[in-house]
């Protein structure tokens, strides 16, 4: 019977990622499924044979994007239609969300 391993070191030990900081970022960032089920936690523990699958995203300018658009959905905030300003000094992450809504 396999063993169980976190996710992000088994993606490593799979050769997907260089680092365990590199495939936690992934995750984080939601690209990978395991067993066709999309996982948010690096930490969660696999069997070493489960299936695991890395989702290609687009473009974003910054990580700022995933934690704003996290933000939004979980507020249920509606952006269409407002009049928004970003007087961020970063690289337009929140700017690039609202343009998409």
């Amino acid at each position: 019977m396999s063993s169980k391993l976190r996710l992000d070191e088994l993606l490593v030990r799979r050769g997907l990622f260089r680092s365990r900081s590199k495939a936690a970022e992934a995750v984080r960032s939601g690209k990978v499924q395991v067993d066709g089920k999309a996982i948010d936690k690096p930490g969660k523990k696999f069997l070493e044979d489960a299936h695991l699958q890395l989702i290609e995203h687009k473009f974003v300018v910054s990580r700022a994007y995933y934690k704003l658009k996290k933000a939004l959905e979980s507020f249920q905030v509606v952006v269409e239609g407002t009049r928004v300003c970003d007087l961020g000094a970063s690289t337009g992450g929140f700017t690039q969300l609202l343009l998409e809504r």
